[in-house]
């Protein structure tokens, strides 16, 4: 339950990023529908709905009957009613105090327009909504898709630095290779002592970015962080585990001799390879939560490698339970390397709420693909309805 005081509102003035609505506006959605809109074609913003006001600003509010049903009968007009569909990320509904909260972000898409009697296109302009001109329109798309395809073009250079790094690995002894990519620069002063403080938090508490202290994560137990001007490792070379962090924000993991049981019958440890990716998307989360504001249109790109690993096997299921027992028998790998395609994800796939998890789970969807198995063989530890990795 919200544990949020609608009282806080009072007062407030109507902005470029603040709207407020009336209860009974939710028996005309097409007017939210506007807003959303407006906002989406901006720079975001919030509506409140719920909350009456007079000249621009909120003096009173009312609780919504049935606001559940309401939020989700809202939900659905959106959809279906703003082209290009938004992603979850940029338009939420929260029921918080008896207000239904409607945050919208910054569209990702080229122009977002409404379907109401034909499209129409709205932006938001200081406290006030107006219809774009064919002229607004003609020269916003013109400017978005120039900025698409630069972003485009940005994603595929790092993918082609990625193929690169990634061909580097050596393949001589059993290791994962994970890196994750920011398209913009996150700029961290690694010479900030709060910054230093922030990174020996995360990197020798695993707790501190949602990690299982005693779990299979980035953690190196042997040795601090060391930090320079430019980056923090964690982890020598010579370690069975190292992380590296730069000023850009690009995230390196690699793990050594910890993926399974070597020998005349190797196999991997199926919540090692699980959980290991994961942790790293975790820590990538909290660096954007703190760092990656600003950057609305920000990208990650992901690289993975698995190297060393030719004849080495893989068991569909669980290792706690029996659901293995009814899929396939392990599998071989037969290559040295196992190499993904770098997988490009936004900031808001990563930094919202669970999706760490998510992002984690597409990379390793991939590899029990590239083992020649269905997604069913993933651990049922691993939620892949909800994106959630459950290890207790």
């Amino acid at each position: 339950m919200s544990g949020f005081d609608p009282k806080s509102l009072l007062g407030k003035a109507e902005s470029d990023r603040l709207e407020f609505k009336e209860e009974a506006v939710l028996e005309r959605p097409a007017s939210i529908g506007r807003e959303v809109v407006g906002f989406l074609n901006a720079d975001g913003g919030d509506i409140w709905i719920g909350v009456k006001e007079e000249h621009e600003r909120a003096v009173g509010y009312e609780s919504i009957p049935d606001i559940e049903q309401a939020r989700r009968s809202l939900l659905d007009h959106l959809i279906d009613t703003i082209q290009p569909q938004f992603r979850p990320e940029e338009v939420k509904l929260d029921c918080e105090g008896g207000l239904i909260h409607v945050t919208v972000k910054k569209g990702s898409s080229s122009l977002y327009a409404q379907r109401d009697g034909g499209w129409r296109f709205w932006i938001r302009i200081d406290a006030r909504l107006r219809e774009m001109s064919f002229h607004e329109i003609a020269k916003e798309f013109s400017r978005r898709s120039k900025a698409e395809s630069t972003k485009k073009d940005r994603v595929t250079e790092i993918a082609a630095e990625l193929r690169k790094a990634q061909a580097s690995v050596v393949i001589e002894k059993p290791q994962l290779w994970l890196r994750l990519v920011p398209t913009e620069s996150l700029e961290i002063g690694f010479d900030v002592d709060a910054t230093k403080v922030q990174f020996l938090s995360w990197l020798t508490d695993a707790s501190s970015t949602g990690n299982r202290r005693s779990g299979w994560n980035f953690v190196n137990d042997l040795r601090g962080p060391r930090f320079f001007g430019n980056k923090v490792t964690h982890g020598n070379d010579d370690d069975y585990m190292r992380t590296e962090i730069t000023e850009q924000g690009h995230v390196t993991f690699w793990v050594r001799d910890s993926l399974g049981q070597p020998g005349s019958e190797p196999s991997i440890a199926p919540y090692e390879l699980i959980e290991y990716p994961v942790s790293v998307f975790r820590l990538m989360a909290a660096i954007l939560n703190r760092y990656g504001n600003g950057h609305a249109d920000l990208q990650v790109v992901a690289g993975l490698v698995i190297s060393g690993i030719r004849g080495w096997s893989l068991r569909p299921g669980s290792p706690r339970g029996p659901a293995r027992m009814l899929l396939l028998g392990p599998k071989k790998f037969p290559d040295d390397v196992l190499e993904l395609d770098p997988i490009a994800f936004t900031e808001g796939q990563i930094r919202d709420r669970d999706k760490p998890d998510w992002c984690g789970l597409r990379i390793v969807q991939r590899i029990y693909e590239r083992f020649g198995f269905e997604s069913n063989a993933i651990p049922p530890e691993f939620d892949q309805q909800q994106g959630r990795l459950l290890l207790g």
